[in-house]
């Protein structure tokens, strides 16, 4: 079985960014994760929708996952000064992991000196960048 997917998300994200490349890989049976900074805590969205993190931060390591995924909105500033979400994105990188970004999720991957394969630059790029998501994974 291929390593889980890992996205990152923090207050503030943004609400189709994480939704729909989430909902995509449920949907195609693949082993996801929402990691946040704290486990069990409740983030929202710019639109205040809720998201409840499947693990913090302190409980994963970035080499158990085989993709990366940074959603944009203020979350990925948050994310590029948070130092352990820094080490994580640093540790997947090193094993080979996928670094897939949204919009200002380039930016968390790029303060950890690393960039993303895969980048959707808007949301209109979502349906694309799954599709690329789901070739690179190897559906």
């Amino acid at each position: 079985m291929s390593k889980p997917v890992a996205i990152l998300v923090h207050e503030d994200y943004q609400d189709l960014e994480l939704w729909y490349p989430l909902l995509r890989l449920r949907e195609e049976g693949k082993a996801v994760s929402v990691i946040s900074a704290e486990p069990n805590k409740t983030y929202m969205s710019k639109l205040e929708y809720p998201v409840i993190a499947d693990h913090g931060i302190d409980e994963v390591k970035g080499a158990d996952f085989g993709a990366v995924l940074i959603v944009g909105g203020r979350s990925a500033k948050i994310i590029a000064e948070e130092p352990r979400m820094q080490r994580f994105i640093k540790d997947a990188a090193a094993s080979g992991a996928l670094l897939g970004a949204m919009s200002e999720g380039a930016s968390a991957f790029a303060a950890a000196g690393v960039s993303a394969k895969l980048v959707a630059k808007s949301t209109d790029q979502l349906p694309e960048f799954c599709r690329s998501l789901f070739q690179a994974l190897g559906k």
